[in-house]
């Protein structure tokens, strides 16, 4: 069990990254999508990114990463930021390229 999946049971990865990119990312494995993930941002980026789509509260995001509410906000703000820059949706694009590619 990857960290998304502990802290978001009900919501899959693709569906979230697809809201924040606008690319249909639902067909890519979840595994992969984390991967791209754990390249571009900070793990504590990435840990309170994951943690408030779940859910979790700042005290609990705080005990994990060891940051301050307005630093869990900067990161969690950050991270979403970085997820929406055309690097790393280029890199779901190509992922999503080369998906089609298998299945023709």
């Amino acid at each position: 069990m990857n960290l998304w999946e502990r802290y978001n049971e009900e919501q899959l990865l693709g569906a979230t990254l697809a809201e924040l990119t606008g690319l249909p990312l639902m067909q890519c494995e979840e595994k992969t999508l984390f991967e791209v993930l754990k390249r571009h941002l900070t793990r504590k980026e990435l840990r309170s990114w994951v943690m408030a789509r779940g859910g979790a509260d700042t005290a609990a995001i705080s005990t994990e990463t060891g940051l301050n509410d307005e630093e869990i906000g900067k990161a969690v703000h950050k991270a979403a930021k970085k997820i929406r820059q055309p690097k790393l949706r280029s890199e779901f694009q190509q992922l999503l390229a080369n998906l089609e590619a298998e299945y023709e």
